[in-house]
């Protein structure tokens, strides 16, 4: 978070925030495709 805060380029933030969002993508994708179905 401390990044966001001494960073004065808006490009910087962008591109922090684009790759915290590919994590939650990447995290979300994998929890997706390891959930046990309701049936086993």
């Amino acid at each position: 978070m401390g990044v966001f805060v001494d960073s004065n380029r808006s490009e910087d933030v962008i591109s922090y925030g684009v790759g915290a969002g590919a994590l939650v993508a990447g995290l979300a994708i994998f929890a997706f495709a390891t959930k046990k179905s309701e049936k086993d």
